[in-house]
């Protein structure tokens, strides 16, 4: 199986690291698996710290960045049933610090989307994802 039939499911922010780079987890499936359990329909994320626990089907990336994102997982009141409507993404571009909108637009990544879209996305921002 190629990463492109990879979709994503799910993003989480692990910290930062030593040299104040910001630490991503990206979820990922396969695309002919059922992308969302029934829980997230009904829970607002950012109230629980372990509402994803990856098993024997997810496939697992980091990211490490310069680009501080915000996820949908430090969120107390949307949830992932909002991310499956595409009312909201996965992780978007924190530009709160930012003396201007980015020039080349808002970093953002929505549930769903192909392995390959995400990269797209992050090359066009300098950034990739790493296989862990």
């Amino acid at each position: 199986m190629g990463n492109g039939e990879l979709k994503l499911i799910y993003v989480h922010m692990l910290g930062t690291n030593v040299e104040g780079k910001y630490e991503y987890a990206f979820y990922f499936v396969k695309q002919n698996l059922t992308l969302c359990n029934d829980d997230w329909k009904e829970t607002t994320v950012g109230l629980f710290n372990e509402i994803f626990i990856p098993d024997n089907n997810t496939i697992t990336f980091k990211l490490i960045s310069s680009i501080p994102l915000d996820t949908i997982t430090q969120n107390t009141c949307l949830g992932m049933k909002h991310t499956i409507d595409d009312i909201v993404a996965l992780a978007w571009e924190n530009i709160n610090d930012y003396e201007e909108y980015p020039e080349d637009g808002r970093l953002v990544i929505q549930y769903g989307i192909s392995f390959q879209e995400v990269q797209k996305k992050l090359i066009s921002k300098g950034e990739t994802l790493i296989n862990i």
